[in-house]
Formats: structure tokens, sequence, C-alpha cells
């Protein structure tokens, strides 16, 4: 019996040698875009998260006085349920040439930077006194490039004198918060190096606080122990967070359903083109049958045959995918190089290619031309309305 079907297969194989080539590009070029953008869909779902893991972005902010800059680390140091912290100072800074309204310019008085770093686009962070970084928004509304020297004037906290400098752009980038703000939400920023913290430090205006939450504690935690130490709460991070993931979920189903549809239109499409190719005349299936092959020995063999098509299918396909990959993820995170590149989805790609390969051997088991003769002309008439709506 087994060499009997085994005989089927190669005969099948054989007869229809470019069928079943054009059968397999097929299955590869479309399970590609069904998997690619399967595997996209999550990718831009948790295109935030990624950010948010890269740049070890803060979950709680707080402000202080200008005046308790060493006081603080210490007392953030002793906190148990901090796992780690920055912490900036503000000064009142302004551009010479391009003022722009709510500018925020700080320097990072935390060295090494770990909680909240930058992320950096073009260039690098600032390490000397007349160096600094912006952001996306700062860049533009100054028309700064990385390179260029722009005139700042620092006013002292009370406003009563005022100091110009010269400053280099040596970076421009975002903050975590900031990744899927459009462009009237991210607020001009302007990043001076703690260089320049030693050098004007009676020009901080303000201070603030920003921290990550140590993994055996919670934030509540956080916010007990920082009120008790008479510090304020002013930024609760986690907030931003569900925003930022709201702003992406309408895109990443709009992703998943394409892909749900595409391969819903990849396995109607080869399914049909599938039973054409292991399909038997009535008179050759007589002619079988009398020469003893069995119903069953008929249907293992063309299993075998959609088998071994649907599996080379499939491998394109999953090449397909991750060629692919690069094109995800989509949306306003799509400009941060980390995020980029090629990925292999292990869990989407391996449970998407078996889906696929479920759904097609299960369509032509469903409706194999082993059935009885009867069924074939039902069979063609499904075939051309099926055809016809696609």
């Amino acid at each position: 019996m087994r060499d009997t079907i085994l005989l089927l297969w190669r005969v099948r194989l054989r007869r229809s040698p470019a069928r079943i080539v054009a059968l397999v590009l097929l299955i590869a070029l479309g399970g590609g875009v069904f998997l690619a953008v399967a595997a996209g869909a999550r990718r831009t779902a948790a295109a935030y998260d990624e950010v948010a893991d890269a740049t070890d972005a803060a979950e709680l902010g707080s402000s202080y006085v200008r005046d308790d800059l060493e006081t603080l680390s210490a007392l953030v140091e002793t906190m148990p349920a901090v796992d780690a912290f920055t912490q900036v100072v503000g000064f009142q800074v302004s551009v010479a040439d391009a003022p722009l309204g709510g500018m925020t310019s700080f320097a990072y008085y935390t060295d090494p930077l770990v909680v909240d770093r930058p992320i950096v686009l073009e260039g690098r962070l600032p390490r000397a006194a007349d160096e600094a970084f912006v952001n996306e928004a700062g860049a533009t509304g100054a028309g700064a490039s990385v390179g260029e020297e722009i005139e700042i004037v620092i006013a002292t906290p009370d406003f009563t004198e005022f100091t110009p400098e010269t400053v280099t752009v040596v970076g421009i980038g975002a903050f975590a918060d900031e990744v899927y703000e459009d462009e009237t939400g991210a607020k001009p920023t302007l990043v001076l190096a703690d260089e320049f913290v030693a050098t004007h430090r009676d020009l901080i205006a303000w201070g603030a606080l920003v921290v990550a939450v140590a993994p055996d504690a919670g934030g509540a935690d956080v916010v007990a122990q920082m009120l008790d130490a008479g510090l304020t709460i002013d930024n609760d991070r986690r907030a931003d967070r569900d925003r930022a993931r709201a702003a992406i979920r309408p895109l990443a189903l709009t992703l998943a359903v394409l892909a749900l549809l595409a391969g819903l239109a990849m396995i109607i499409v080869v399914g049909q083109a599938l039973r054409r190719l292991v399909r038997r005349t009535p008179a050759e299936a007589r002619s079988l049958a009398a020469a003893g092959c069995s119903r069953r020995m008929l249907l293992a063999a063309d299993m075998g045959v959609v088998l071994t098509v649907a599996v080379a299918g499939i491998v394109g396909a999953l090449g397909v995918a991750v060629l692919a990959s690069p094109l995800f993820p989509q949306g306003r995170a799509r400009r941060i190089p980390a995020l980029r590149g090629f990925d292999i989805d292990v869990t989407v790609l391996g449970f998407g290619a078996l889906a696929l390969l479920l759904a097609l051997t299960a369509l032509v088991a469903a409706t194999s031309a082993a059935q009885p003769a009867e069924l074939i002309q039902a069979r063609d008439a499904i075939d051309v309305l099926v055809l016809a709506i696609i």
C-alpha cells in the first residue's frame, strides 16, 4: 500500500512540474505577505515598549528646589523602592535668533546617565560646556542641524540678568514620551552637558528627578517614600505610556486585519489551485479503482502532493517575511533606527506558518478528488464561483 501511494505521489509531481513551481511561488509570495504583515502588526504594537526598554524610561517624576542637588541625590539613593534615577537641573534659556515658545532647557546632573536616556537620531549627547543636544521640535524651531552653532540667552532665576552664550549642536533626537507626539505636542527642548552646570551653577532655575521603580516594589511604594521625604509627584510617566499604547493601537489593528485578509485570500486562491492540481477525472478514478487503489490510498497520495507543495511554499514565505521585516514597525516609531532592521518573530512566524499549512491541507482534504464522482461537478461550480468573486 505504501509503495502504491509513493508511486501515485511521484507520478503526480512529475506530471505537472510547471504548475507545482507556480504554486510554490504563489504560496511563498502570498504567505510571505501574510506572515510579514502579521509580524509587523505585533512589532508595531510593541514599538513603544521597545522604546521604553531601550531608554530605561522613567515611571515617576518629581520637581524640587534648586539648592538641594547633593542632598536630594543622597536622599533618593537611600529609598529602597527606587531602582535608579536621573537628576536634572533646569535653566531659563531662549534661542536668540529663533524664539521658541514653551522651550525647556536642562542639563543632566547624574553620571552615568541611566534612567530616561534620550534617543539619539543624529550625532551624540553633549560632553563639553559649549555643546548642546536638541530634540526634533527644538531643531525644527531653531532651524539647527548637527554641527551648527546657535546663540542662546540664559536668564537668572528672577529674570533680572541675561547672559548670552554660543553652543554647538552635537546631537538631535527625541525622548521616550515624544515618540508618539505629533508636531504640536512635543515641546522644544535643549539639553546641556554636565560641564555646563559646573560653570553656570548660579543660573540654575529649577530641578527635577525621574525614577525607575525597583523590581520588587510598586509605584505606590515609591510615591509613599518620596512624599515622606517631602517631595512632590508631578509626573506619572505610566499614564504617558498608556496614552502612547493607545495611539499605536489603531494602526496595529489595521495591520492585523490586513494580514488576516491577505492570509484568507491566499488560502482560498491557492486552495482552489491545489485541488485542481490533485483532481482526477472520473475515468482516471475508475481506472485506479479497478487497479486496486482505494479512496484512502488516493487521498493519501493527494495529501502527499499538497504537503510537498505547501511546505516548500511556506518555507519560501518565511524567507519573504524575514526579508520584509525591515519595513516595520510602521508609524512614528519607525524614525528610530534601533527599532528598524531585520527581525524574526518566532511566535508569529511559527504559528502563522502552521496555520497556513493546516488551512491548505484541510481545505483540499475536505473536498478531495478522492470523493465520489458526483461531487466533482459541484466542486467545479464552487471553484468557478469563488474565483469569479476574487
